[in-house]
Protein backbone atom coordinates (compact mmCIF):
# COMPACT_ATOMS: atom_id res chain seq x y z
CA UNK A 1 0.00 0.00 0.00
CA UNK A 2 1.44 3.35 -1.02
CA UNK A 3 -0.67 5.29 1.48
CA UNK A 4 -3.46 7.81 1.13
CA UNK A 5 -3.44 9.91 -2.02
CA UNK A 6 -4.60 13.48 -2.53
CA UNK A 7 -7.02 14.81 -5.13
CA UNK A 8 -4.35 14.89 -7.86
CA UNK A 9 -3.11 11.38 -7.02
CA UNK A 10 -0.04 12.53 -5.09
CA UNK A 11 0.66 10.34 -2.05
CA UNK A 12 0.00 11.95 1.30
CA UNK A 13 1.39 9.24 3.59
CA UNK A 14 3.96 6.49 3.29
CA UNK A 15 5.36 7.39 -0.12
CA UNK A 16 5.41 11.13 -0.76
CA UNK A 17 5.28 14.54 0.76
CA UNK A 18 2.45 16.78 1.82
CA UNK A 19 4.13 19.61 -0.10
CA UNK A 20 3.92 17.65 -3.37
CA UNK A 21 0.25 16.92 -2.75
CA UNK A 22 -0.41 20.60 -2.00
CA UNK A 23 1.42 21.70 -5.16
CA UNK A 24 -0.63 19.25 -7.26
CA UNK A 25 -3.87 20.46 -5.68
CA UNK A 26 -2.89 24.09 -6.31
CA UNK A 27 -2.16 23.33 -9.96
CA UNK A 28 -5.59 21.71 -10.30
CA UNK A 29 -7.35 24.70 -8.75
CA UNK A 30 -7.50 26.88 -11.85
CA UNK A 31 -9.91 29.73 -12.36
CA UNK A 32 -11.94 27.56 -14.74
CA UNK A 33 -12.22 24.86 -12.08
CA UNK A 34 -13.40 27.43 -9.53
CA UNK A 35 -16.01 28.81 -11.94
CA UNK A 36 -17.33 25.30 -12.61
CA UNK A 37 -17.59 24.65 -8.87
CA UNK A 38 -19.53 27.87 -8.35
CA UNK A 39 -21.95 26.81 -11.12
CA UNK A 40 -22.45 23.58 -9.18
CA UNK A 41 -23.51 25.54 -6.11
CA UNK A 42 -20.22 25.58 -4.24
CA UNK A 43 -18.27 28.59 -3.11
CA UNK A 44 -14.66 29.15 -4.21
CA UNK A 45 -13.41 26.99 -1.33
CA UNK A 46 -15.62 24.07 -2.40
CA UNK A 47 -18.19 24.36 0.38
CA UNK A 48 -21.86 24.06 -0.49
CA UNK A 49 -23.74 27.00 1.01
CA UNK A 50 -27.22 25.57 1.36
CA UNK A 51 -28.82 22.56 -0.23
CA UNK A 52 -32.56 21.90 -0.26
CA UNK A 53 -34.10 18.43 -0.14
CA UNK A 54 -33.75 17.88 -3.87
CA UNK A 55 -29.94 18.40 -3.67
CA UNK A 56 -29.87 21.59 -5.71
CA UNK A 57 -28.75 24.95 -4.30
CA UNK A 58 -31.73 26.77 -2.84
CA UNK A 59 -32.49 30.11 -4.46
CA UNK A 60 -32.35 33.14 -2.20
CA UNK A 61 -35.05 34.66 -4.42
CA UNK A 62 -37.47 32.28 -2.69
CA UNK A 63 -39.11 34.16 0.19
CA UNK A 64 -38.57 31.15 2.49
CA UNK A 65 -34.78 31.51 2.22
CA UNK A 66 -34.32 33.46 5.50
CA UNK A 67 -36.15 30.74 7.43
CA UNK A 68 -34.10 27.97 5.80
CA UNK A 69 -30.72 29.67 6.20
CA UNK A 70 -31.34 31.13 9.69
CA UNK A 71 -33.65 28.59 11.38
CA UNK A 72 -32.81 29.85 14.87
CA UNK A 73 -34.33 33.21 14.02
CA UNK A 74 -37.44 31.70 12.45
CA UNK A 75 -37.97 28.55 14.56
CA UNK A 76 -41.45 27.84 13.21
CA UNK A 77 -40.68 28.84 9.63
CA UNK A 78 -42.89 31.91 9.89
CA UNK A 79 -42.02 35.59 9.68
CA UNK A 80 -40.54 35.58 6.21
CA UNK A 81 -41.74 38.12 3.62
CA UNK A 82 -45.34 37.55 2.51
CA UNK A 83 -46.11 37.02 -1.17
CA UNK A 84 -45.85 40.25 -3.11
CA UNK A 85 -43.54 41.93 -0.58
CA UNK A 86 -39.92 42.51 -1.61
CA UNK A 87 -36.96 41.98 0.66
CA UNK A 88 -36.34 45.74 0.46
CA UNK A 89 -39.76 46.44 1.99
CA UNK A 90 -39.63 43.54 4.49
CA UNK A 91 -36.10 43.99 5.83
CA UNK A 92 -36.57 47.33 7.67
CA UNK A 93 -39.69 45.93 9.35
CA UNK A 94 -37.99 42.72 10.51
CA UNK A 95 -34.87 44.54 11.76
CA UNK A 96 -36.99 46.83 13.97
CA UNK A 97 -38.76 43.98 15.73
CA UNK A 98 -38.28 43.55 19.44
CA UNK A 99 -36.10 42.22 20.91
CA UNK A 100 -33.46 43.82 18.71
CA UNK A 101 -30.96 41.14 19.70
CA UNK A 102 -33.10 38.61 17.85
CA UNK A 103 -32.81 40.24 14.43
CA UNK A 104 -30.93 43.57 14.15
CA UNK A 105 -27.98 42.48 16.28
CA UNK A 106 -27.36 39.25 14.34
CA UNK A 107 -24.51 40.23 12.01
CA UNK A 108 -24.69 37.19 9.72
CA UNK A 109 -28.41 37.67 9.15
CA UNK A 110 -27.98 41.40 8.44
CA UNK A 111 -25.06 40.74 6.07
CA UNK A 112 -26.88 37.89 4.29
CA UNK A 113 -29.96 40.03 3.73
CA UNK A 114 -27.86 43.00 2.57
CA UNK A 115 -26.06 40.70 0.14
CA UNK A 116 -29.35 39.35 -1.23
CA UNK A 117 -30.93 42.77 -1.68
CA UNK A 118 -27.83 44.13 -3.44
CA UNK A 119 -27.59 41.14 -5.78
CA UNK A 120 -31.29 41.33 -6.58
CA UNK A 121 -30.98 45.02 -7.47
CA UNK A 122 -28.01 44.28 -9.74
CA UNK A 123 -29.84 41.35 -11.34
CA UNK A 124 -32.92 43.48 -11.98
CA UNK A 125 -30.83 46.24 -13.58
CA UNK A 126 -28.95 43.70 -15.73
CA UNK A 127 -32.23 42.08 -16.76
CA UNK A 128 -33.61 45.46 -17.84
CA UNK A 129 -30.49 46.19 -19.91
CA UNK A 130 -30.53 42.74 -21.54
CA UNK A 131 -34.26 42.91 -22.29
CA UNK A 132 -33.75 46.27 -23.97
CA UNK A 133 -30.88 44.95 -26.10
CA UNK A 134 -31.75 41.60 -27.70
CA UNK A 135 -28.47 41.12 -29.63
CA UNK A 136 -26.43 41.72 -26.45
CA UNK A 137 -28.55 39.16 -24.61
CA UNK A 138 -27.93 36.61 -27.39
CA UNK A 139 -24.17 37.23 -27.22
CA UNK A 140 -24.11 36.68 -23.45
CA UNK A 141 -26.19 33.53 -23.86
CA UNK A 142 -23.54 32.13 -26.23
CA UNK A 143 -20.70 32.67 -23.71
CA UNK A 144 -18.93 29.47 -22.72
CA UNK A 145 -17.22 28.84 -19.41
CA UNK A 146 -13.89 29.56 -21.12
CA UNK A 147 -15.21 32.93 -22.36
CA UNK A 148 -16.33 33.77 -18.83
CA UNK A 149 -12.93 32.85 -17.42
CA UNK A 150 -11.18 34.94 -20.10
CA UNK A 151 -13.38 37.97 -19.37
CA UNK A 152 -12.78 37.54 -15.63
CA UNK A 153 -9.02 37.22 -16.17
CA UNK A 154 -8.91 40.36 -18.30
CA UNK A 155 -10.73 42.23 -15.54
CA UNK A 156 -8.77 40.80 -12.59
CA UNK A 157 -5.28 41.04 -14.14
CA UNK A 158 -5.56 44.84 -14.26
CA UNK A 159 -3.46 45.02 -17.43
CA UNK A 160 -2.67 48.51 -18.63
CA UNK A 161 -1.92 50.22 -21.92
CA UNK A 162 -0.62 48.22 -24.86
CA UNK A 163 -0.59 44.92 -22.91
CA UNK A 164 -4.30 45.22 -22.20
CA UNK A 165 -5.10 46.30 -25.76
CA UNK A 166 -3.26 43.27 -27.18
CA UNK A 167 -4.94 40.82 -24.78
CA UNK A 168 -8.32 42.41 -25.41
CA UNK A 169 -7.89 42.25 -29.21
CA UNK A 170 -7.23 38.48 -29.00
CA UNK A 171 -10.40 37.86 -27.00
CA UNK A 172 -13.54 36.59 -28.75
CA UNK A 173 -16.12 39.23 -29.67
CA UNK A 174 -18.48 38.14 -26.93
CA UNK A 175 -15.77 38.82 -24.34
CA UNK A 176 -14.98 42.19 -25.88
CA UNK A 177 -18.64 43.17 -25.50
CA UNK A 178 -18.95 41.96 -21.89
Amino acid sequence: DEGVRGAAGAPLQGGGSVEAAHAAQTAEDTLLHKVRRVFLGEDAAGRVGFVAADSRPFSDFDKRWPAFSHPGMFPYGTGTPPKGMSYDAWLPVILQRAPRSHFAQQPMFVLDMFNITQRQQVNMAARNVLQANGPLFEEFARMTEEDLVLATSLFLNKLRGKTYSEAFALAPRVVQRS
